[in-house]
């Protein structure tokens, strides 16, 4: 795959130096990266499921009319996106009716305006950008502090459906914030008040899931009220890639006297689910072995026989690293006679 194929982002390339820009854009330079993009695919990957996420969710019947196709306004909030672009690629799309916030350290909220800045006065004069809240979610493992109130005190309409994605932040958060975030994430959604949400991750699940297994993640999110609709893992669990859907309430009676509801019966999915599960691969439990750099897993194999594919083929030549195939030129001129060819080993872990 040309590396231009990997992320189709022409927002980011107009922040580049023009002095410089064909490095990157251009066929001929995007060649020279060739050697790193082992190790960059999977920000393609997580570009690729948060993309198609917030696809999903923007033509849910929530935020789409069905009868007349026309835009209904909506939120996307994303948390520790960095300088991602999203935003900024979706500007002009639906109508123009989405509410985007991006919360992050205050340092790059504040780099962040200065791209806003630079890009509404060269690209786009007519520019409504996003709400940009400067903060560290460390700063939830004070019980007391309410993530989603924090979002609604900087502008969040919680009437409307919410579109939330984590980004490969929450390795950098301690586990009680992890644990006082998602607390407020699930109790929101839960709310019938609010309008429905729908939480993309391509993120840690830890401290809650630390395994790889759909099995896990689904029982994770079921237990706090949320219908797990999309899901992978990479990386033996260290990053999950999610989207789940908030889930509704019914009654089947009201107390007369005290006028409170009861009887509460858990619906199985929400609107946003239901659209979004007509859109994406049936869930499956995968017990597929993934890749490990541990060289003490690597030195004590438990490989059985199975049809998984047990390794990469620079592995299978010889190469403790992709970047030591690199250098030797493999990725372009691959061959199996590495100067230090060592017999291969892996490990197979039976889930079951």
């Amino acid at each position: 795959m040309d590396t231009l194929d990997m992320i189709d982002d022409d927002v980011a390339s107009t922040f580049l130096p023009p002095t410089t820009r064909g490095i990157v854009t251009s066929p001929e330079g995007a060649s020279l990266f060739t050697p790193i993009v082992q190790f960059t695919e999977w920000i393609q990957a997580r570009t690729d499921f948060i993309d198609g996420g917030l696809e999903h969710f923007l033509s849910s019947p929530l935020c789409t009319s069905e009868e007349d196709g026309s835009a209904m306004p909506c939120n996307a909030i994303l948390i520790g996106a960095g300088y991602d672009t999203r935003a900024l690629r979706f500007r002009n799309k639906h109508e123009g009716k989405i509410s985007f916030f991006e919360a992050d350290l205050p340092d790059v909220c504040k780099g962040k305006q200065t791209l806003y800045d630079k890009f509404k006065k060269e690209e786009d004069p007519n520019l409504s950008q996003s709400t940009l809240i400067p903060l560290d979610l460390n700063e939830f493992d004070d019980v007391n502090v309410d993530f989603m109130k924090r979002l609604e005190k900087a502008g969040l309409d919680s009437s409307k459906p919410t579109f939330l994605c984590f980004e490969a932040v929450l390795f950098y958060v301690n586990k009680d914030a992890i644990n006082n975030l998602m607390d407020s994430i699930f109790a929101y959604a839960e709310n019938s008040k609010n309008g429905e949400l729908m939480l993309c991750m391509t993120d840690s699940l830890k401290p809650a899931v630390d395994v790889p297994f759909t099995s896990a993640a689904r029982g994770f999110f079921d237990k706090n009220g949320m219908e797990l609709l999309e899901h992978r893992s990479r990386w033996g669990g260290a990053v999950h890639f999610c989207l789940a859907g908030s889930r509704r309430y019914n009654y089947d009676s009201i107390d007369v006297e005290s006028k409170v509801k009861s009887d509460k019966k858990k619906q199985e999915i929400g609107v946003l689910g239901t659209h979004v599960k007509k859109r994406v691969p049936q869930l499956v439990n995968s017990y597929t072995p993934t890749q490990s750099n541990n060289p003490d897993l690597l030195k004590n194999p438990s490989f059985d026989n199975v049809w998984y594919a047990i390794g990469y083929p620079w592995q299978i030549d010889g190469y403790e690293t992709p970047l030591d195939a690199a250098m030797a030129g493999y990725y372009t001129t691959p061959t199996s006679n590495a100067a230090d060819k060592k017999p291969f080993s892996t490990r197979y872990d039976a889930h079951m």
